[in-house]
């Protein structure tokens, strides 16, 4: 046996595990580049909804389910029923982000 053949230290990773985190990342890639878009470009509107975002106690993004805001709950609902153009719509008014910025939000979000 060589040593490929024994595969990763970390142990077998099943797909499901790896498709979970490269979701995951992915939405994690879409807040930040929406975030600091906001901080460089934004208005002090949308500087207010970034902050509404952010948990006091930790500084950074929600990101359980239990824990997003109002219309990122009601986004997923809608895109896990396949309303995404609905769901697009939904972050487009809580965000203040343009149709291909909450277009690709919902893409890799939900």
């Amino acid at each position: 046996m060589g040593v490929n053949d024994e595969g990763p230290p970390w142990g077998h990773v099943e797909h499901s595990d790896y498709t979970a985190l490269e979701t995951r990342v992915g939405r994690l890639e879409a807040t930040v580049a929406h975030l600091l878009w906001i901080l460089a470009a934004g208005t002090d509107d949308q500087h207010q909804r970034v902050r509404a975002m952010l948990p006091p106690e930790t500084g950074g993004l929600q990101d359980s389910v239990t824990d997003q805001q109002p219309w990122q709950q009601e986004a997923r609902r809608l895109a896990g029923t396949g309303q995404k153009l609905r769901a697009i719509k939904v972050v487009r008014e809580a965000t203040g982000m343009g149709l291909k910025e909450a277009k690709e939000y919902v893409e890799r979000t939900y």
